[in-house]
This record gives C-alpha cells, structure tokens and sequence, in this order.
C-alpha cells in the first residue's frame, strides 16, 4: 500500500503543477483544466500529455523529461499492484518511496512555497 500511497502522492503533486500553471499563470477556466486531468488519466499520462508539452521550448522541458523513467517505473509498479494484486518487498518499496519523493520534490516544489516532504 505504501507504494501505492507515494504514487498518488506523486499524482497530485502533478496536479498541482498542472492547475498552477494552466489556472493561475495561464487563466485558463478551472472547468477546462479538470478536464484536460481527467482526461490525462494518471501520473504518467499527465507527464506526457499535459506538462512535457506545455513545457517544450522551456528550460525546464528537459529537467522534467527526465521524470520519464522514474514516473513509469512507479506507474508500472502502482498499476501491477492496484490492478493486479501483485506485492513488492521491502527494498523494492523503499526504492519506489524515494522515487515518488523525488517526483513529488521535482513537481510541486517550484509551486508549493515551504514545501517539505518527510524523506523516506
């Protein structure tokens, strides 16, 4: 359950990112931005069809690019396990928790002024 817990904590720090910079930098309507969410439909569609492109051409762009890997191997992880019924061990759990740390550190912190979250 921890890994899944951490992914979605990673999911909504992806949120955050998203709604900040389409609501608030952006103007764009709260209606047209859930939408684009649930559209997107998780952690790694939201990276790969809401921020990265909406990033392309920024200095940030490539920063973010390299989430890729990290985002699918939780989203796999998270997926074998809420879909699937699989478990991880402890190290394996333990790697995923500080991935989805660093993802959520990565995403929400240029947006969440403070932000600390507890290292695994």
């Amino acid at each position: 359950m921890a890994i899944v817990r951490a992914a979605t904590c990673a999911e909504i720090a992806a949120n955050i990112l998203i709604r900040t910079e389409l609501s608030r930098e952006r103007s764009l309507e709260p209606a047209f931005v859930n939408s684009l969410l649930h559209w997107a439909n998780g952690l790694q569609g939201k990276l790969s069809r809401i921020i990265l492109p909406l990033f392309k051409g920024t200095p940030d762009h490539k920063r973010l690019q390299m989430l890729l890997k990290s985002v699918s191997t939780l989203n796999d992880t998270r997926n074998a396990i809420a879909h699937s019924g699989q478990f991880a061990g402890h190290a394996t759990a333990r790697k995923l928790l500080t991935l989805a740390h660093a993802v959520c550190m990565e995403l929400a912190s240029p947006y969440v002024s403070g932000l600390t979250l507890k290292s695994p």
